[in-house]
Formats: structure tokens, sequence, C-alpha cells
């Protein structure tokens, strides 16, 4: 199997400049595509998975590393944002990550059909008002929600393995 793509963006939020990675299966590309520059005609990735932490990016780079090789019509992009419950700063930063992706996504390699937020804990109220900001605002349509408690690892992997059933 070959390697798992990532990739470390910078994306411009509410409050300032956020860090987020972009995973992907590489489906036959060696890197992504370019961020800059003119949009990459041959989107590959049909779902983009939005995940926010529960408290540390880093703590679940193994877990989406292995979502995103399961399957390769899958790509995720993983924010480092304010944690709750810092409001509305937080809600406001996942809403310029949405736009973000929205905006870039054949520059990502995203196909824009499906749009879904996952949050692990009290980040995963958030994604509730995210609906709302996003309806509000008239933001980038969202396909599904994935809401996770933080104190069960284990459903937690269960759920993120097997997240199409959810949807």
């Amino acid at each position: 199997m070959a390697a798992m793509l990532t990739l470390d963006v910078t994306i411009e939020g509410a409050a300032g400049p956020l860090t987020a990675r972009l995973y992907g299966a590489p489906a036959g590309r060696a890197r992504f595509p370019r961020l800059h520059g003119k949009p990459s005609a041959a989107a590959q990735h049909e779902r983009l998975l939005v995940f926010f932490h529960g408290g540390e990016l880093d703590a679940d780079d193994s877990r989406l590393r292995r979502l995103a090789e399961s399957d390769p019509g899958l790509m995720i992009l993983a924010p480092d944002y304010s944690l709750a419950p810092s409001m509305p700063a937080a809600a406001d930063q996942a809403y310029a990550v949405l736009r973000w992706a929205a905006r870039r996504r054949l520059r990502i390699g995203w196909s824009g059909a499906e749009l879904l937020v996952a949050g692990v804990g009290a980040d995963a109220a958030l994604r509730s008002v995210d609906g709302l900001i996003q309806r509000d605002r008239a933001g980038p349509a969202i396909a599904g929600r994935i809401l996770m408690p933080a104190e069960d690892e284990l459903f937690q992997e269960i759920r993120l393995a097997n997240f199409s059933v959810y949807m």
C-alpha cells in the first residue's frame, strides 16, 4: 500500500490563521494538488470529512490516517482551533474552515460532492452550532454530522471506522 498523503495547511480563521492537516489516500498521486494557482480539473475524493479534535490534533493523527487509508473516496481536513468554551471564536473558526474547504475544493482534490463534519466531546456540540451558522450565512451544505462522546475511545474508533452508516 502506498504511503498516506498528508499536507499541513494554513487557513485564515475569524481571529487569525489556523493550522490544519489534510489526509488523503494516494489514488495514483504522489502528492496533493497545488493549493495556489489554477485549480486541478480532476478532483478525486468524493467526500471531505472535517474533523474537529477533542483537545489535541496530534492525538488523533493515527486514527485519521487509518480512516483516510480505508476509503480512497475520502479526504479528511483536521483543523487546530480554539477549544470550547471559547465561544463564539471556536464556532467562527469552524465556519471559516468549512468555507475555506468549499472555496478550495478543486485545489485540494475534493469534488465537493459530500461535506461531513465530526466532533469529539464538547467540540461535538459545536458541530450543531456549525449547522445553524451554515444555514444563517448560506455556507457550504453539510451532508452529515458525526458526534462522538470523548469518554469512550472504543466508541469513537467504531463510529469513525463505520461513519457512512451514520450519515
